[in-house]
């Protein structure tokens, strides 16, 4: 009982320090802590002036991961459809891998959003602290993730967000530049304080940025925006969470898969008093939602010999031992699963509020067909399925298919043609 006592004690005493924040070092982010029922009265205000001074659409964009790849893709192409590239959005939101397309989307940069998924290796946006050889986790690896905190960092992932935003796209120009005209851009995190969800108001970061008398101070707001995008994607076990303010935030996913509950309720609620206001002779505004994901729970086989699970029977008939599991497996499949259900349910939710005479709802999700997407890479072909199969088992990666994310921004593009909006 001692040595396991001793151990539980050296396994979860986390080894990396939350940074302190004091003085003049604050970020003092414009967002909003949204409780269960009500959306913050500034907020509503917010939205209310923006959807009165702009008659553009609503876009949401989901979280998923590296099929955020299907988002950058998709928006791509419906730039491409148009000769005055993507709509004027009057309200941009993203969730999770969605806040990274969001900055594009809400600039009219579609190629940034593609840029970003376009990587030649894992280490492009995580810093790894396991060594998972083959593709599978040692007993070293699972002390060290117990002892870090997680699986891996966002290091590199931070500076490819900077790179987009400041380097070579001016990104945060841009959303100050639509900040001027009262449209808005709000990225989502878990305040795992709390508990609750926050909307980084990004529209106003953006324009405190670029109103700031020294580059110094600029450089300081700018790395505050790319907090909060880390933050927005800092999936539990597999990234550290991140710190802002003396605050420790995760992906919004964790809380909703899209904004949906106050925001969703807070946009059609303005909408609706608009059409009011009007008397009903208003044109009705067009919603947007990308759904970075097939809203599904990936199968997997349960049997320590694969070959008794079949494409009819993927986790295996009920004859064969199951396969080993662990604390760390366990915990990742039940944040998938619970994942998956908050994400059907945010659908549900904006599908729902927008279903109404006052707004157009159009929406679009990676389909089953994405598996037999055909896409040529260096002169060969190959189906996406096919592409994540080499990807596992020449790099075996944790959570970033390289070739795979280049078929889904192919794919993205192909249903973005053929959805044409």
């Amino acid at each position: 009982m001692a040595s396991s006592s001793f151990l539980l004690a050296t396994c979860t005493h986390i080894d990396i320090t939350p940074p302190v924040v004091s003085g003049n070092n604050f970020c003092d982010f414009p967002k909003y802590q949204l409780t269960l029922n009500n959306a913050p009265k500034q907020m509503s205000e917010d939205l209310m002036y923006a959807m009165e001074e702009n008659e553009g659409p609503v876009l949401y964009l989901s979280g998923g991961g590296q099929h955020g790849a299907f988002g950058a893709g998709f928006i791509q192409q419906w730039a491409d459809n148009h000769e005055d590239g993507l709509p004027e959005f009057s309200v941009v939101t993203g969730v999770s891998t969605g806040a990274l397309i969001s900055l594009a989307a809400f600039t009219d940069t579609p190629e940034a959003a593609v840029d970003g998924y376009t990587i030649t290796g894992e280490d492009n946006v995580l810093n790894l602290f396991v060594k998972h050889k083959n593709g599978k986790l040692s007993v070293n690896d699972y002390f060290t993730t117990l002892k870090k905190g997680a699986m891996t960092d966002l290091g590199p992932f931070r500076r490819e967000v900077k790179r987009i935003m400041v380097d070579d796209y001016d990104l945060v120009g841009k959303i100050a530049a639509r900040a001027d005209l009262n449209r808005k851009l709000y990225i989502a995190a878990v305040d795992l304080d709390s508990g609750n969800a926050v909307a980084f108001d990004m529209t106003q970061m953006a324009k405190r940025a670029m109103d700031a008398p020294t580059k110094a101070q600029k450089d300081f707001i700018t790395n505050c925006m790319v907090e909060a995008v880390a933050a927005s994607s800092s999936v539990p076990l597999a990234a550290l969470p991140v710190f802002i303010d003396n605050r420790m935030y995760i992906d919004g996913g964790v809380r909703f898969g899209m904004f949906s509950d106050q925001i969703g309720a807070a946009i059609v609620d303005v909408q609706g008093r608009m059409v009011d206001e009007y008397q009903g002779t208003m044109t009705p505004r067009d919603v947007y939602l990308i759904i970075n994901g097939d809203q599904s729970v990936k199968q997997k086989c349960g049997k320590v010999n694969e070959t008794l699970c079949t494409p009819e029977n993927p986790t295996g008939m009920r004859d064969g031992a199951h396969r080993d599991w662990n604390l760390i497996q366990l915990v990742g499949r039940v944040v998938d699963i619970l994942s998956d259900q908050v994400y059907n349910f945010s659908e549900f939710k904006i599908s729902v509020e927008s279903n109404k005479p006052e707004y157009n709802f159009q929406s679009v999700k990676i389909e089953k067909s994405v598996l037999d997407h055909k896409f040529s890479l260096n002169g060969v072909e190959k189906t996406c399925a096919q592409w994540r199969k080499v990807d596992d088992a020449t790099e075996h990666p944790i959570q970033f298919q390289q070739r795979y994310m280049k078929c889904l921004i192919d794919y993205g593009k192909a249903t973005a043609t053929k959805n044409a909006w």
